[in-house]
């Protein structure tokens, strides 16, 4: 498993180069990756790619107009070369042809600058300068990809050659860093002392016979940090070293929706209201947040809550309780967001918070604090509608074109203000947790 482990460990050059910007540049497998590089000096007299991982680690070495493969690294023999040999624009860029898994990793782009044009030698005394460092990361298009929330059991799926002797089986996380494995499996057993230890106890072949060259394992109980790319090696008796069979990309992602009970973007002075984050985890710390007209990205607890988990009430609204409410996790991530609008006025439009699923149907509510079903009538975008007699309209089996600003107006009250109805299509719906903690708003704090 040489070959696969290669890269494990170019994370480490990374954040030992203190001081300099990394930049990471993606090429799929077999594609020719451009590695930038640009100098200031006007006058170069050395370029020099390296990978610092490497023994030797030459890449590339450029000297008065010439390449040098002399101390080159074989890997890289007539793969790689400068986008411009003339340097112009002080271009130091480097072509790296057919990229490969084992390319994967650190390259730092070295100069000698200023000298005489007529010194050709060469020699590991001249000062050198680390001008750019570069991060090169290598996909596979044909990768499979898997998305999975926390606790779920996730098969990583794996076809080795169909009726050969498999002694053999790695399964690798080749952007962890470690040599060791994620399932290491010979001689009809695996061993748990080449495993990493946070997978040990948690993988499983799919098939413990390995019939027909079914290698895939089944990783249980995921969670966020199995996020990463998994490769899988096969050893056929006779070989030495592992094939590459399979690489599969693992998204394990947390996520949380905000819901209001009331359902309404709409609602009066006095009323109380209920918003919850729904979560996959609620060992990801989400909480809620909302932007008001007075406060900016403010949690509940800041001033008009009690911070005891992700469930909260506003027990008495107010005007300067509208905004945009959502729940974001430690690490950042967002829930969608929803508007509430507590109006001045007598009266408010009733609709739904969150999206409308095309192919439902979307009522709409226009009430004032006394009654519900007082003649109404409704626009969209600024155009009417209709009037409807008891106060509420109900449009079926909804599309994209029903999407916009919806507002009602009783006559001899008021009019509400406007609101925006989304519409979304059917595969975007998602199937909500339970809500896992709880939390009271308490009014006086107002």
């Amino acid at each position: 498993m040489a070959g696969l482990r290669s890269v494990l460990f170019t994370s480490l050059w990374i954040f030992s180069l203190a001081g300099k910007d990394v930049i990471e540049v993606t090429v799929h497998l077999g594609d020719d990756a451009i590695l930038p590089c640009r100098a200031v000096d006007h006058y170069i007299s050395v370029v020099e790619w390296t990978r610092p991982d490497l023994e030797p680690k030459l890449v590339l070495l450029y000297i008065h107009g010439h390449l040098d493969p002399t101390y080159q690294h074989p890997s890289f023999k007539g793969r790689v070369d400068l986008v411009d040999r003339n340097l112009k624009d002080r271009d130091m860029s480097l072509i790296l042809k057919n990229v490969s898994r084992h390319d994967r990793g650190t390259y730092e782009c070295r100069v000698i600058t200023g000298g005489s044009r007529r010194t050709k030698r060469y020699t590991s005394s001249v000062p050198i300068r680390i001008i750019r460092t570069i991060r090169l990361q290598v996909t596979d298009p044909d990768a499979k990809n898997i998305t999975a929330k926390p606790g779920e059991d996730v098969r990583l799926h794996c076809q080795g050659p169909r009726g050969a002797d498999i002694p053999g089986i790695l399964w690798s996380r080749p952007d962890l860093g470690s040599d060791k494995y994620v399932f290491f499996f010979r001689g009809n057993h695996p061993y748990g002392n080449y495993q990493l230890p946070s997978y040990r106890g948690r993988v499983d072949l799919s098939d413990p016979e390995t019939k027909d060259g079914n290698v895939s394992v089944v990783l249980k109980n995921v969670s966020v940090n199995d996020t990463g790319t998994y490769e899988c090696g096969v050893i056929i008796r006779g070989g030495d070293e592992p094939k590459l069979y399979s690489t599969v990309q693992l998204n394990v992602s947390v996520s949380a929706s905000l819901t209001v009970s009331p359902s309404s973007s709409q609602l009066f002075r006095g009323q109380s209201v209920s918003l919850s984050c729904e979560e996959d985890d609620s060992s990801a710390g989400w909480t809620l947040r909302r932007n008001t007209t007075r406060d900016t990205e403010t949690r509940y607890g800041d001033g008009w809550g009690n911070p005891a988990g992700s469930f909260c009430k506003i027990g008495y609204m107010v005007q300067w309780d509208s905004g945009v409410y959502w729940c974001e996790s430690r690490e950042g991530a967002t829930s969608n967001s929803i508007n509430i609008t507590v109006p001045d006025g007598p009266v408010i439009l009733q609709s739904p918070v969150l999206p409308v699923t095309e192919g439902e149907d979307l009522t709409l509510h226009c009430k004032t604090k006394t009654s519900s079903n007082l003649p109404a009538d409704f626009y969209k975008d600024g155009s009417f509608i209709r009037t409807e007699p008891a106060g509420h309209m109900t449009i079926h089996h909804v599309s994209r074109s029903d999407e916009g600003l919806y507002k009602c107006l009783i006559s001899s009250v008021g009019e509400s203000p406007p609101s925006w109805v989304s519409v979304t299509d059917v595969e975007e719906t998602t199937t909500l947790p339970q809500r896992k903690e709880g939390c009271l708003l308490d009014a006086t704090m107002k």
